[in-house]
């Protein structure tokens, strides 16, 4: 077989990412021209620190590199309709596994089938699940990436941390109570050329109902 043939449609763009030389990757990332309107005031080796304390704050314990193989789903949960189309972002950092979303529609199966509003249980489940703040997103929309087939992705995986319900309220959330956490997420520093498709279940179809007038 031809070295071409051998050769992987697309790329792994995280190859060799591992939490230890993330802040590595990281500064060399933002020291790029194109990325320094990601900058602001801040250094890349500023913004790079900042990252990194915050993608280790969102797992437990340190997560590990992994690859993952040709067929591999990867899901990422938005919200549906978001006037201000910062939270409906398919193209972010944070994954999960498929298998974590169909297990939660395995274990609510009988009621969805007598009651399709109990969709929602499914949708309050996969965010305590992942512990996604709700100024992140209100886990309504998902979408996918399917590795394809001669293609691997690395990955930082591990179990989810837990997290305020609304971490944009500083200490004052603490009245709020906080998401436990423990599902299993998949950070991706940069995606693979890939473009994420539309998954076929909304979770919560319908009108976007938060206040248009809330800032985040």
């Amino acid at each position: 077989m031809s070295p071409v043939a051998d050769t992987p449609l697309i790329a792994d763009p995280n190859k060799g990412l591992t939490w230890e030389n993330l802040l590595d990757h990281l500064v060399r990332k933002y020291s790029l021209p194109e990325n320094a309107r990601l900058l602001g005031e801040q250094t890349p080796e500023e913004k790079a620190h900042r990252q990194v304390a915050s993608v280790l704050g969102a797992f437990r314990g340190f997560p590990k590199s992994r690859i993952l193989a040709e067929g591999t789903k990867l899901l990422r949960a938005t919200s549906f309709r978001d006037p201000y189309k910062r939270r409906n972002e398919p193209e972010g950092h944070w994954w999960f596994p498929e298998t974590l979303l169909l297990d939660l529609l395995s274990q609510f199966e009988s009621e969805l089938r007598s009651n399709s509003a109990r969709l929602d249980g499914v949708r309050r489940k996969l965010r305590s699940l992942l512990a996604i703040s709700d100024n992140f997103s209100d886990v309504e929309q998902l979408w996918y990436i399917q590795i394809p087939a001669g293609a691997q992705l690395t990955v930082l995986e591990g179990p989810a941390f837990q997290q305020p319900v609304d971490s944009s309220l500083a200490g004052s959330y603490l009245s709020m109570g906080e998401l436990p956490g423990g599902g299993w997420q998949y950070y991706l520093e940069d995606l693979p050329a890939i473009q994420p498709k539309e998954y076929s279940l909304h979770l919560l179809p319908g009108m976007w109902l938060r206040n248009p007038r809330d800032k985040y």
